[in-house]
């Protein structure tokens, strides 16, 4: 009888064990852009092919986009599109995109930071979720309230929520393209409060 090989298993029960392998991913962004692939991808072609889509799908892609305030306070978007020299081969199977954003807090002028995790998958399609800077919620001498930014948050949420079910594919699909990521982080300026 022959020893069973790694191959030699069902797709399923590889991918699992691909999964235990790979390990885990800080989120790419302008300053990290490109992950470093780990040694299971280059053992060979075959196994690149099935682990690649793998761990690109468990790896975050970060954005960082500023909502500034032009001198008669009309807000404006300003980010670094470095997704655009990702190649897109990779990019379709990312799964995860923290979209961040800084602005100041329309009450006290305070700085926020909230980072919105959005989540794609199969048969829900996408989920939305935020959090605000770690500490910041927190800290003594913060005069803002994060209630003071829930009209801000609301208006993200819907944006993202109508831009990603436009792109919902037959069977409930959604794979984004750097050309998708710029529609997600084009916020119309007018709906800002």
């Amino acid at each position: 009888m022959a020893e069973p090989t790694l191959l030699g298993l069902p797709k399923e029960l590889r991918e699992q064990i691909y999964l235990l392998t790979l390990p885990p991913q800080h989120p790419t962004n302008a300053k990290r852009p490109y992950p470093r692939e780990p040694p299971l991808l280059q053992v060979s072609h075959f196994l690149r092919q099935e682990t690649l889509p793998l761990f690109y799908a468990n790896t975050p892609l970060s954005t960082h986009t500023t909502i500034d305030r032009t001198s008669y306070n009309k807000p404006v978007l300003r980010y670094y599109p470095w997704w655009h020299h990702f190649p897109p081969t990779r990019f379709q199977h990312i799964k995860q995109f923290d979209l961040q954003f800084d602005f100041l807090e329309r009450y006290f002028g305070e700085p926020v930071t909230i980072t919105f995790t959005i989540k794609l998958m199969r048969g829900v399609h996408f989920e939305i979720e935020h959090r605000f800077k770690e500490g910041w919620w927190r800290d003594p001498n913060r005069r803002g309230d994060p209630k003071d930014c829930e009209e801000v948050i609301e208006v993200l949420k819907g944006h993202f929520g109508s831009v990603l079910t436009g792109l919902l594919q037959p069977g409930g699909a959604v794979k984004l393209s750097a050309d998708d990521l710029d529609r997600l982080l084009e916020v119309d300026t007018d709906t800002l409060p």
